[in-house]
């Protein structure tokens, strides 16, 4: 399995940030492991911050406007937000 920071520096979101800056992000987050089929957030809840699979998958169900659960999967090496407003910051803005 490939460090943390390996995986961060390939994902689009990080992309601009030197290695060191990706490192320091590294060690500001946590490990979590979670069982299949348990539920990590629910629509509607304050953002806790920032996802990354770092092995298998997650399935996340957003609500349509028919009121339909529409599920959207991401799998290893994929970030996910918890809501679109959660963007990272360049130095210019």
């Amino acid at each position: 399995m490939a460090p943390v920071s390996e995986l961060l520096s390939r994902l689009p979101y990080f992309q601009g940030l030197t290695a060191n800056q990706i490192d320091e992000v590294s060690r500001a987050g946590k490990e979590l492991f979670f069982q299949k089929g348990e539920v990590l957030f629910v629509e509607g809840e304050p953002c806790r911050g920032l996802y990354v699979v770092k092995s298998g998958q997650v399935r996340i169900f957003k609500s349509s406007l028919e009121g339909r659960a529409v599920p959207h999967d991401r799998r290893t090496g994929k970030e996910f937000q918890r809501r679109p407003g959660l963007r990272r910051r360049t130095q210019s803005g």
